[in-house]
């Protein structure tokens, strides 16, 4: 621009640029009127106004068109997280938790008016005017990041915190916070404002792990969020706002900052005509009781919790996934009243410091005919020890013998009119794979029935029994696996070393307690085998689950059969000096079952007592110790001596059968519906109980059909005469074989069976002392 002052268009100048006298106008000729130029000043201010206009239309189009391709996205997995809860058979009393997140929706109704008042006056007290965003919030955001700062946010509506709790991340980026307001914008248009306060109560974090309005209340003061104080509810309404700088609980000096921050909220619902001045006056911050938060898994019902999350995976075709989402509600078979009997009877038995300073661990497993399971005690830690009734493996021991029985019965053996030799040891097997065999204590028995032998439990008539059922040995196993024994399990059949040699009647395939009950179930459910279940219904918000238990059965025995078993089972609780007579004495009604002790006659190892009341309740006890390479047969000291499932295991089953069947009727036991013959219960005669010498000639056993003679001991009331002796041999028999058994060293001695209890087994256990060598 050049310095020279503006010369008129028409003006005259010379060739060197010097004017010369302008010419005259002609008379009348208007003036020509001079243009403005503006300065430079000016012109800065007139393009920066234009250019700010561009990039405001700019911006606008821009947010036209983030706004237009911006859907409402599908909630973030952590927003969509709740807590599952476990309820008892009443479908009401809490049992546990499932997942990690705390959160429990519920609606609007379910929250005071007055606490959602708070809310509005803590966080957005236009929310009921305003269109889902506040546009000065976004503006500092926009101004923030021009300047280069961080987006903190501040003044976002609740429904902008709605939308970023539940669909967008915690980012604090331009981007993040634009997305938040057009999602915000869409979500005003598309819900309620009731339906967006609801959802936001539901998703808001209050500390202490609890997420949602009815989570935080119970988190806070034990209540449920309908239930909140006027004060209670405005201390919620101010903690979120800074959990950790807010909940008294944390930190000192948080209970005056959240005095501050109450006061902040009550003068705001003052000022939108919420709360009276009055009732401002008078009010102080809420008493915080000592609230237990609950865990999801905590002592021996932690147990129950690993069980529904594997029944859930394993049987309903749930993934982890699908159980951590949470929003559960799953309504289990544990009655509350059994499961604290299963509690009760093992610290009664085995109190904690005997426990603890045994190292005895115990299972106990209870369920109906239909498989719904009452009860279960597994032990007192599920973060230190696994599962003693669905983990762990124990030798099975003499519960086997039932399994033989059962196997017998299908081959058309009658329990009560067969009978064998009980000598107090037997030698068994060929050359160089044979073993011996001794009953508990070397006791000798003579010549009994089946039902006496299962009575007392007779390790010489059940090897014998076996090795009559087929060469093989397979018949026991397999009976044991169609009862309900897993085919898997270390010793059966579809595994890479059956134990299909004559000692596996008396149990030397390890088995879970869980598995040991389902079998002996399905003899008291008349042959038909059920599966084992927990939940019986799974409902959750917005029907995502819907599930109610249904199943159906096999039968493996004939009706006659179970009755037939039954009948001879119950003679192990009802004879005198049977091994399970401490049940008996506990229960004090009609009960089949059996004993079960793992190990040698001189070192015993896990021990056992199943039984059940007849159609209605099923329970097996198995109780181990950990041996030195963590294995299940280390030696449980009672009173002095090695454990018997008969002494021990029997005294937890009865007193927990005793409470868990008070009240109910008194069942009695199934009659078969054919001729069983006669049963004896006999006192049996004693040998020494030291080892008998060994010597090069075996025994002689005989198998018949026959009647025996009178024991000499004690004699039934009458002669029996459905089993008088005849030439004739019944099909339902065997022949009478002589066997000449040469004696050979094993290293598979038989596991003692005759659990016999101790004579002080009424007393208070004693502190075991230390294992045998």
């Amino acid at each position: 621009m050049s310095d020279q002052p503006d010369v008129p268009a028409d003006a005259a100048t010379t060739t060197h640029g010097r004017p010369t006298k302008p010419a005259k106008r002609s008379a009348g000729r208007p003036k020509k009127k001079q243009k403005k130029q503006h300065g430079l000043f000016f012109k800065v201010v007139v393009g920066t106004i234009l250019g700010l206009l561009g990039l405001l239309v700019a911006a606008i189009a821009a947010l036209v068109v983030i706004y237009f391709t911006t859907d409402i996205p599908q909630a973030n997995a952590d927003a969509t997280k709740q807590i599952s809860i476990a309820y008892y058979d009443d479908g009401k009393t809490e049992i546990g938790r499932l997942g990690s997140i705390n959160r429990v929706p519920v609606t609007l109704d379910k929250v005071p008016v007055q606490t959602q008042h708070a809310f509005l006056a803590a966080e957005d007290r236009d929310f009921y005017e305003n269109k889902g965003v506040s546009p000065t919030g976004i503006l500092r955001a926009l101004w923030s990041n021009v300047r280069g700062g961080s987006i903190k946010g501040g003044g976002s509506t609740i429904t902008q915190q709605y939308v970023k709790n539940y669909f967008l991340t915690q980012d604090q980026s331009l981007s993040r916070k634009l997305r938040e307001a057009m999602i915000a914008i869409k979500i005003d248009q598309k819900y309620s404002k009731d339906q967006i306060l609801e959802d936001y109560l539901n998703n808001v974090y209050f500390g202490r792990g609890a997420y949602g309005i009815q989570a935080g209340a119970q988190a806070y003061f034990g209540v449920d969020s309908d239930k909140l104080t006027l004060n209670q509810g405005i201390f919620l309404a101010s903690v979120i706002n800074a959990p950790s700088l807010f909940d008294p609980a944390y930190a000192e000096g948080n209970m005056a900052r959240a005095q501050s921050r109450a006061a902040y909220v009550a003068d705001g619902m003052v000022g939108k005509g919420w709360l009276s001045q009055s009732e401002r006056a008078n009010l102080t911050l809420p008493s915080f009781p000592v609230i237990k938060q609950k865990s999801s898994v905590s002592g021996p019902n932690g147990y129950i919790i690993q069980a529904l999350r594997k029944e859930m995976v394993s049987k309903l075709g749930m993934t982890d996934n699908d159980i951590d989402r949470g929003g559960l509600r799953i309504v289990t078979t544990i009655n509350k009243k059994d499961q604290d009997a299963a509690i009760a009877a093992v610290d009664k038995v085995v109190p904690e410091d005997i426990r603890n300073l045994g190292n005895i661990h115990t299972g106990l497993m209870a369920q109906k005919t239909d498989g719904a399971v009452v009860a279960m005690y597994a032990g007192t830690d599920p973060q230190k020890d696994a599962s003693a009734t669905q983990y762990q493996l124990l030798q099975g021991g003499s519960s086997f013998k039932v399994f033989g029985l059962a196997a017998a019965l299908k081959q058309g053996m009658k329990p009560s009119s067969t009978y064998y030799n009980g000598p107090a040891e037997l030698y068994v097997g060929g050359s160089g794979n044979g073993s011996v065999v001794h009953n508990f204590g070397n006791e000798s028995f003579g010549r009994i029935n089946l039902v006496t032998a299962l009575a007392h439990s007779v390790n010489t008539v059940f090897v014998q029994l076996n090795k009559d059922l087929g060469e093989d040995y397979k018949p026991t196993l397999q009976a044991a696996q169609d009862l309900g024994i897993p085919a898997t399990d270390p010793g059966m059949l579809d595994t890479k070393e059956p134990a299909t040699f004559i000692n596996n009647i008396l149990g030397t395939p390890a088995v879970k307690v869980a598995d040991m009950a389902t079998a002996y179930n399905t003899i008291n459910n008349n042959g038909t085998r059920v599966d084992q279940y927990f939940i019986s219904k799974i409902t959750s918000a917005g029907d995502a689950a819907d599930y109610t238990h249904s199943q159906s059965g096999k039968e493996v025995l004939t009706k006659d059969q179970a009755a037939t078993l039954t009948q001879a089972m119950s003679h192990v609780l009802s004879d005198r000096g049977a091994t399970g007579s401490t049940a008996d004495d506990i229960l004090g009604r009609p009960a089949a079952g059996k004993t079960g002790t793992s190990g040698t006659t001189s070192e015993s190892g896990a021990i056992w007592f199943t039984g059940f009341t007849p159609g209605q309740l099923t329970t097996s006890v198995g109780m181990f110790k950990p041996n030195s390479q963590g294995g299940t047969d280390g030696q449980i000291i009672y009173n002095g001596k090695p454990a018997t499932g008969g002494a021990l295991a029997a005294q937890v089953w009865g007193y927990f059968m005793k409470s868990a069947l008070a009240g109910q009727p008194v069942a009695q036991l199934p009659k078969p519906s054919g001729d069983t013959g006669a049963t004896y219960t006999r006192q049996p005669t004693y040998t020494s109980r030291e080892p008998q010498p060994t010597t090069t000639s075996a025994p002689t056993t005989t198998v018949t059909t026959s009647e025996p003679p009178t024991p000499t001991s004690t004699t039934t009331s009458q002669t029996p005469t459905s089993t008088t002796t005849t030439s004739q041999v019944p099909t339902t028999t065997r022949p009478t074989p002589t066997r000449t058994q040469q004696p050979t060293s094993t290293s598979q001695e038989a596991p003692p069976s005759s659990e016999r209890p101790t004579s002080n087994q009424g007393q208070p256990p004693k502190a075991p002392a230390s294992s045998a060598p």
